[in-house]
């Protein structure tokens, strides 16, 4: 099985219709990422689904600092984490590896506050959306119809859905997603959107 990457980032080329990425760092666990290539019902697949990530047994406040002084772009909003908004529309799986490689993942929508983080973000750039436009967030229901879990495998337990969702439109709806008012909706995997990328300490 062919391996390419650098030292911290390294890529399997399996030989069925599925790539496998993987991440080490130090004081991390390593952590793999299947993507499918191809699926029954959709002609482009963004689907990522990061198998496992780990901490260490201690995390080290050193490399939490080194991350801080790296994290360009990005705000901190107290009692949440770190966050940036990114403007730009792309996939549900581009978002989610832009958030990667920032060192970070695609915003989870799990508390009240942060509800209040996206309104505030994205209020900030609603000049340049439709009030429908949505944000990519990082849940799907990709391996199991209709069972809803967040980007590291916890069902999806804070459920504020906008009215009439989740509804799978014409079934091409797998991913997450949210409206200006932070109102979870299912979105097509293959749509465009902007997206918020966070970290928490």
């Amino acid at each position: 099985m062919p391996i390419t990457g650098s030292d911290s980032y390294f890529e399997l080329q399996a030989p069925a219709s599925l790539r496998i990425y993987g991440l080490s760092l130090k004081s991390f666990d390593s952590c793999f990422v299947l993507i499918p290539l191809k699926s029954c019902n959709m002609s482009l697949v963004t689907v990522l689904f990061l198998a496992c990530v780990a901490l260490a047994s201690s995390a080290p406040s050193d490399m939490e600092l080194k991350w801080v002084k790296s994290s360009s772009g990005y705000e901190y909003f107290p009692g949440a984490g770190f966050y940036k908004f990114y403007e730009q529309r792309v996939t549900w799986g581009e978002a989610w590896e832009t958030c990667v490689n920032d060192g970070t993942h695609l915003i989870t929508i799990d508390s009240e506050k942060e509800v209040g983080v996206v309104k505030e973000l994205f209020g900030r750039y609603t000049k340049n959306y439709a009030s429908t436009q949505n944000i990519a967030v990082g849940f799907h229901d990709l391996f199991k119809k209709d069972v809803f879990t967040s980007i590291d495998g916890d069902l999806l337990e804070f459920q504020n859905w906008a009215v009439g969702e989740p509804n799978n439109f014409e079934g091409k709806e797998r991913c997450g997603g949210a409206y200006i008012d932070a109102k979870l909706n299912d979105i097509s995997c293959d749509s465009l959107n902007p997206f918020i990328c966070e970290y928490k300490s």
